[in-house]
């Protein structure tokens, strides 16, 4: 699944207003718990790609490998 960042902070916002009108809501058939489910995906795919979190990285970790990468 290819996913520009543009799409990517689209689906972000959506997802974000989609939690809100799903909250409460247990109904797995409602349409927008299924539009929350595809938008999640893509966010999903995107940060997987773009902001990978290596397994077994400590916080620190992860926080002193970005202090060195920028």
């Amino acid at each position: 699944m290819k996913i520009t960042k543009k799409a990517y902070n689209q689906a972000v916002q959506r997802m974000e207003e989609l939690l809100k009108l799903t909250t409460g809501i247990e109904d797995g058939n409602n349409a927008y718990i299924k539009e929350l489910k595809e938008v999640s995906d893509k966010v999903y795919f995107y940060e997987k790609l773009h902001y990978p979190v290596v397994e077994g990285m400590t916080v620190i970790e992860a926080i002193e490998l970005k202090m060195f990468e920028s």
